[in-house]
């Protein structure tokens, strides 16, 4: 089979990417929680609407660059220790949790729901897959200093993470069109 490298790398970073969906997950809850609280998050950073954060009109484009920043920083992450990663994935699930909860309270959870899931199977994934990736780095390498490993990770495994990478970057990709003219078709079909 061609890909099956790929599936290999899949295997490789499970445990990482269930740790990248539960920390997100930690935060959508947080999120959620807020709103259930009354906590008036935009206020908190200064913002009247979510419309100063993203543009009346969006592009593939525009969604694009703005995933694919989120998913280097996730990445990259692995030089803070994976402190950063942990961050990003906390801070993006309180975002979505919060953004969640206010349109279900206005809207209904469907709208969420066709809000988010379109795009979001593929988008989140893509994301964890980035996460998975800096928190393995992290723990190969404190494996290697600690003495229980003699390489951080071979040269095969390097280029399946590296294909891994790619792959997950080429979903997100392909989320970003899906966000545009799939979600938001949807969404506007709908909900008006």
């Amino acid at each position: 089979m061609q890909f099956q490298w790929l599936s290999l790398a899949l295997r490789e970073h499970r445990r990482y990417l269930l740790v990248s969906v539960g920390l997100f997950l930690l935060g959508t809850v947080v999120g959620v929680g807020l709103v259930a609280r009354g906590v008036d998050l935009l206020a908190e950073l200064e913002l009247d609407s979510l419309q100063q954060v993203f543009p009346a009109e969006p592009t593939v484009s525009f969604i694009l660059v703005n995933n694919t920043r989120a998913f280097l920083v996730f990445l990259v992450g692995a030089l803070s220790l994976g402190l950063i990663t942990v961050l990003g994935l906390v801070v993006n699930g309180v975002l979505l949790g919060y953004v969640g909860a206010l349109a279900a309270g206005n809207e209904g959870i469907g709208f969420v729901v066709l809000a988010i899931a379109p795009h979001g199977i593929l988008e989140l994934p893509a994301l964890f897959a980035a996460s998975a990736v800096a928190f393995r780095v992290v723990a190969r390498a404190g494996a290697r200093i600690a003495g229980r490993r003699s390489t951080v990770m071979s040269g095969d495994e390097w280029r399946r993470t590296a294909g891994f990478v790619a792959a997950a970057w080429v979903v997100l990709a392909v989320a970003a069109f899906v966000e545009i003219y799939v979600t938001f078709g949807l969404v506007e079909a709908l909900y008006g």
